[in-house]
């Protein structure tokens, strides 16, 4: 029995003039390649596809679409912040919640116990009789 593990994504390097270009080391296979979503076992697999005319059209895509990809790596960037913030508020909104029914709790124990012990039979009546005017 073998474990599958999540392949590693693989990602363009960038040259020394922002271009994105193929370099296949650095690498435990199997990767995935965003081009097609496909996964390559090995090194020699992967670069036949880096060959390819579909990866090579995405490279280029890639190349000339670098400035939408800041800006969406930006935007990404504050929309995890601003989810980040509203769970923190969700988190403390729960918190206070939770607090609040632990003390109706607590308070409806205190009531049940300092009532006397034929009023609670009394009142257990009561709620069986209007339930049973319900039905």
């Amino acid at each position: 029995m073998s474990i599958e593990t999540t392949p590693d994504i693989y990602c363009p390097n960038i040259d020394e003039f922002g271009n994105y270009i193929d370099i296949l080391s650095g690498y435990q296979y199997p990767v995935l390649c965003p081009c097609t979503y496909r996964k390559y076992n090995n090194k020699q697999s992967m670069s036949i596809h880096n060959k390819s005319a579909g990866h090579i059209k995405w490279l280029c895509l890639m190349n000339n679409n670098r400035k939408n990809h800041l800006l969406e790596n930006i935007q990404l960037r504050q929309t995890v912040e601003d989810q980040k913030k509203i769970i923190a508020q969700l988190s403390t909104k729960m918190d206070t919640q939770k607090n609040q029914i632990n003390t109706l709790i607590t308070t409806f124990l205190a009531q049940q116990q300092q009532q006397p012990p034929q009023q609670q039979i009394n009142d257990n009546n009561n709620i069986v009789d209007d339930l049973i005017i319900i039905d």
